[in-house]
């Protein structure tokens, strides 16, 4: 309790005590000189070898500077994992090293307090760490009483301001108010909470005090690891990315395994919780321990196979070796520089069952390999697992997964993944992940489909015949209206979409027809192999045919050309279209369900059977996390039952209740809503008595208090019974639309305070007022996905996007819509890559942004950087800073305004003041992000 009231500067005084017990130094830094003058010091301690005893003299020392200042973050970052090499003045060259990647521990540790760096305003920097001179660790505070998001926010203004220089440099953040304290990774552009993360212990246990983080986290030896193998340089989204702490237990447990022992083992981590990043960072762990003679990453079938190696070269290019075929996989099995090498289990084990390449295999008998199993619940690497393990006896075998077999779910031969892979050593599970936010929980409905069988059970359902009931035109018919009916509300408004998961082929077709001739506007397709899954002799129907149908309709949709013989093409293309949310229905059997992250995809439609493993897995197609506006997964099913989806949830949450993870019934929501509305009707008979009298606690009251209802409403629009304008809710839709419209009025009123205001710090959530997903992001998105090798696709593309633009609600894009709008017209069809378009997008917005304020500048003869102090200000403070303006305000303009309109010197002060206001507002809109 004593630490309740600590302030600030307190909870500075106490961490540097802190991080003085865990061995760093302290040095005071006052300002970006002392910086390079440290760096240079360190750098030379750090490289006395290199250098010969020799300190870098004031020529070389720019020399370096030179080369690694003035770049990107991103850029930076990888900066810092090489050697640079440079010329000293006897033209001697020598190769420094920055930071010791290998050997965490022999890095030079520093820290330092209240750093300023002077910008247009002069920013305090709360602890920076230093590692051998560079600044790499930022670490800002606030005292208990006050939301740590506030630090968060005040880093990304840091971040716009004045992070310049060795600045650069910085690899992650910390935040806390000592009773919450969280990490994230440094970026260029704008950084989103979401991707900030608690430390755990290893049973995943919360260290949110600021000091026991610090004894936990804050260890010399800890953060360079953290930076040196714990962070990821992903090379396809230019961005760094920092793991969270389950991940890296999972790795630092695997690579235990591996260095000490030959036994095998595996992890389960919840579906959604990045477990291709672990096995990624842990295949590039185990490439560097010589006595390894290959690593061979397993996936079971060709959907994964292309999603794998696509995540793969997104965190690292090149990183892994593809193998198309079993010819291709014995190539590069021979190929001694071939470490790393993605194939499928098929493929592997017709490796070693081939009596041809019976040679060749038989060389790795004795070898020490390792098999990184993905997904190693599916049966298939149990029936394979023998034949692999006659060629390969010393290797070890480390499975990942999110839904484990057990004794309940054990394969159709019986095992269990402890009987291949034997101990579980990390476990990561659906709960903690819900807990963590780093997944969202299911709201099922369970629709009756066979009637007259109400106390049908699953067993029952699985013995009725396919042509007595569940293939009748009467129920397809019925089940395919109820989709068309609730897919607005299941998928938020239509801003997501949707898989519909049926029984076989045959209903897969039957639904896709059916579906295709009732009224609807939706984009649907479908996917199967037929190969595998059916009796292609049926010669009453041809699966194969139906499928070409399929893909034809698919081709006039989308202007493609695929066919059967393009299968794999067709598969990837609509992989990446249900992802990009071009599809809104997609109807499968198998495919899809497992292994497929989309966050655009909020419901799934279960028209089959599934338990245990493979229901979870299913229903997990839904909670990837987006934004706010996605509260949960929906999930209808027509078949499982509700006891059912209860015993996989217990059994792969580990937990005696589904609370957690299946979201409230309807009536839950409801009476909180009832609750909420009548609050907001005690306080105001109406929308226009909200703030008349210009009360702003009680205006900041009501903004929390809407929300609330508005984040209720979110959750009961899923549900099929609800109708705001049912009577006994006493609040129709146009006094919803009414309170709302007020609601956003103080939004706009923020804007324009003149002095501090108690809404300033107040975040108004807009993404939940505006339904339509359009924003600037989303409009980025789709000109990186413009065909600019199809001059008739890539117009059509262009015209639907300048539509995008045009309907859109949202209050950002509103006013860059001009602005997006002649990024379009005049860069885009100057490209011939759409890479680095978002580079090209900023650059664009920073040379017309240079242009507004130089036509400011002008007009109002106020010089440039006078403008750009009155808009740090405003973004300091988030208030136009008034006696600044007026301050400002050119004398000589001002009385020539006065006598074209014949007023007086300060009317004509007062139409300038509120002029430029006006002029300053729009442009911040405009280019602030």
């Amino acid at each position: 309790m004593e630490n309740k009231y600590i302030s600030e500067s307190e909870l500075e005084k106490k961490l540097i005590s802190k991080l003085k017990i865990e061995g760093y130094e302290y040095i005071k830094l006052n300002n970006e000189e002392d910086i390079k003058t440290n760096f240079r010091n360190q750098i030379f301690n750090h490289n006395k070898n290199e250098l010969n005893n020799k300190p870098l003299t004031y020529k070389e020392f720019e020399k370096l500077l030179f080369k690694i200042t003035g770049k990107s973050i991103f850029n930076s970052a990888k900066i810092l994992r090489q050697k640079i090499t440079i010329e000293r003045d006897d033209f001697e060259k020598v190769d420094l090293e920055l930071f010791n990647k290998d050997k965490w521990c022999d890095n030079i540790f520093q820290f330092t307090n209240q750093l300023k760096i002077k910008s247009i305003f002069q920013n305090r920097y709360d602890i920076i760490i230093l590692i051998n001179g560079l600044p790499l660790i930022q670490i800002e505070l606030k005292k208990p009483r006050i939301n740590f998001k506030e630090a968060f926010n005040q880093i990304n203004r840091y971040k716009k301001e004045s992070h310049k220089g060795l600045l650069k440099f910085i690899q992650f953040f910390i935040i806390s108010n000592l009773i919450d304290t969280k990490y994230f990774s440094n970026n260029d552009g704008n950084i989103l909470f979401e991707n900030s993360f608690y430390w755990t212990d290893e049973l995943n246990n919360r260290i949110t005090n600021l000091f026991d983080f610090t004894k936990n986290f804050l260890n010399k030896c800890h953060v360079s690891k953290m930076i040196a193998r714990y962070m990821i340089i992903n090379e396809s989204k230019k961005i760094l990315m920092i793991m969270r702490p389950y991940q890296i237990y999972a790795v630092e447990k695997l690579i235990k395994i591996a260095s000490e022992t030959n036994n095998n083992a595996y992890i389960w981590h919840t579906a959604g919780s990045g477990k291709t990043l672990t096995s990624f960072k842990l295949s590039q762990i185990l490439k560097y321990m010589p006595e390894k003679e290959k690593i061979f990453f397993l996936v079971d079938r060709k959907d994964l196979d292309f999603q794998t190696i696509e995540e793969f070269n997104k965190f690292e290019k090149d990183s892994v070796d593809y193998t198309r075929s079993t010819y291709n996989l014995i190539k590069n099995i021979q190929d001694s520089t071939k470490k790393i090498i993605l194939t499928t289990i098929q493929k592997m084990a017709n490796a070693c069952k081939n009596e041809k390449y019976k040679s060749i295999m038989a060389k790795f008998k004795n070898k020490k390999v390792i098999f990184i199993i993905d997904e190693c619940h599916r049966s298939q690497f149990g029936k394979m697992y023998v034949s692999i393990k006659k060629i390969f006896e010393h290797a070890q075998y480390f499975g990942f997964t999110g839904t484990p077999r057990f004794e309940q779910n054990k394969s159709e031969d019986g095992r269990t993944t402890a009987d291949i892979f034997h101990k579980c050593i990390h476990k990561y599970l659906l709960n903690n992940a819900i807990a963590d936010g780093n997944v969202l929980g299911f709201n099922v409905d369970y629709m009756e489909s066979i009637k007259n069988k109400k106390d049908t059970n699953d067993e029952l359902i699985e013995d009725i015949n396919n042509d007595e009931l569940l293939i009748i035109d009467s129920r397809i018919n019925s089940i395919s209206k109820n989709i068309i009916e609730t897919f607005s509300k299941k998928t938020y408004g239509k801003k997501y979409n949707a898989i519909f998961a049926v029984k076989n082929i045959n209903m897969a077709i039957k639904y896709y027809k059916t579906l295709k001739k009732l009224k609807h506007n939706l984009k649907i397709a479908s996917i199967f192999t037929f190969e595998a899954n059916e009796d292609l002799n049926n010669k009453d129907f041809s699966f194969k045919i139906e499928l070409e149908k399929i893909i034809k309709d698919y081709n006039i949709n989308f202007d493609t050309n695929f066919n059967i013989s393009r299968f794999n093409d067709y598969f990837i293309d609509l992989q990446k279209k249900v992802k990009n949310k071009e599809i809104d229905l997609l109807i499968v059997v198998d495919m899809f369900l497992t292994g497929f992250d989309s966050p655009i995809t909020s419901a799934l439609y279960l028209d089959k059977l599934l338990k245990y493993h493979k229901l979870i897995q299913a229903f997990s197609r839904t909670n990837r996390i987006i934004n706010i506006t996605k509260p949960f997964g929906n999930i209808v099913c027509y078949q499982t039952t509700k006891k059912t989806v209860d015993e996989a949830i217990l059994l792969f949450s580990n937990s005696i209740t589904t609370d957690q993870i299946l979201m409230k019934p309807f009536d839950y929501y409801e009476l909180e809503f009832i609750n909420l509305v009548n609050k907001l009707k005690k306080d105001y008979s109406c929308a226009y008595d909200v703030g008349n009298d210009g009360d702003e606690v009680k205006i900041k009251e009501f903004i929390f208090l809407f929300k609330e209802i508005v984040k209720i409403l979110l959750k009961l629009e899923t549900f099929i019974e609800f109708d705001i304008n049912q009577s006994k809710y006493n609040f129709s839709e146009n006094e919803y639309n009414e309170f709302k419209s007020r609601f956003l009025s103080f939004n706009d009123e923020k804007i324009k305070k003149e002095k501090l205001s108690v809404l300033a710090d107040v975040d108004f959530e807009l993404e939940l007022i505006y339904s339509n997903k359009i924003n600037v992001h989303y409009i980025l998105e789709l000109l990186k996905k413009i065909d600019l090798n199809n001059i008739k696709r890539k117009e059509k593309q262009i015209k639907e996007i300048k539509k995008g633009l045009l309907e859109s609600t949202d209050p950002v894009l509103k006013y860059k819509s001009e602005l997006i709008n002649s990024f379009i017209e005049r860069v885009i069809p100057t490209l011939k890559n759409t890479a680095d378009l978002e580079v090209l997008y900023e650059q664009f917005c920073d040379k017309k942004y240079e242009q507004q304020i130089i036509k400011i500048s002008k007009k109002y003869n106020i010089d440039k950087l006078d403008i750009n102090e009155i808009i740090s200000e405003y973004r300091f403070t988030n208030q136009l800073p008034s006696n600044l303006i007026r301050e400002k305000i050119n004398q000589q303009y001002t009385e020539k305004i006065a006598i074209n309109k014949n007023i007086s010197k300060i009317k004509a002060k007062n139409e300038v003041k509120k002029e430029l206001e006006l002029n300053i507002i729009n442009l911040i809109n405009e280019f602030e992000s």
